[in-house]
């Protein structure tokens, strides 16, 4: 992607990162593990702004019902 700048135009190259997402769903809830850029990369969406490396998460999420 091309970002104008000052000086002329600056190019970003493409990303190429990898992520993985695992849902379990038990009744009415739902346990999740997300992985972000897998291999921990250092890479830029935006010129000088730098994604963060690996990240992992996770969670539980429910639903209520009267």
């Amino acid at each position: 992607m091309n970002f104008p700048v000052a000086g002329g135009v600056r190019t970003t190259a493409s990303s190429n990162v990898f992520s993985g997402l695992l849902e379990i769903r038990i009744m009415r809830a739902v346990i999740s593990y997300q992985i972000r850029n897998l291999a921990g990369e250092l890479h830029q969406i935006v010129p000088d702004f730098y994604m963060p490396r690996a990240l992992n998460l996770y969670g539980v999420r429910w639903e209520f019902v009267n």
